[in-house]
């Protein structure tokens, strides 16, 4: 993934001001597959085959809170991404509407430090000692 930088300003009373940002690309190997862009893989009874799709994404924090617990507060996400090429048989035939972006915001989330001991951290380090 791209780099990109955060600015983060805390006021004494520990609260944050963050710059918006933006993570994004283009055609540009993205995983290093010698195709364009970031490959999804589809699988499936129906669809199966590669999707190679950009990505343009842009973060605002509406508020946001510095305390010992760590940073707090509320992002916003809006992303666009667009079907640059396909190899296989991905859902059915390829038509011109599929390379048009979508830029559907997503609802406002909230973002809190998840302490080391919580049990969806504990499950993914389990399923990784099975896989591993």
């Amino acid at each position: 993934m791209p780099t990109s930088t955060v600015i983060i300003d805390v006021a004494a009373d520990g609260q944050a001001k963050i710059a918006p940002w933006e993570v994004d690309w283009g055609r540009e190997d993205m995983d290093g597959d010698g195709k364009p862009g970031a490959t999804l893989t589809v699988s499936g009874t129906f669809c199966s085959g590669d999707v190679y799709v950009s990505s343009q994404s842009h973060y605002t924090v509406e508020r946001a809170q510095l305390d010992s617990n760590g940073l707090s507060g509320e992002l916003q996400v809006v992303e666009k991404q667009q079907i640059l090429e396909r190899a296989g048989c991905v859902c059915g035939p390829w038509r011109a509407t599929a390379a048009k972006p979508s830029a559907e915001p997503w609802p406002t989330a909230r973002f809190r430090r998840a302490p080391p001991a919580s049990r969806w951290l504990a499950a993914l380090a389990s399923q990784g000692a099975e896989e591993g």
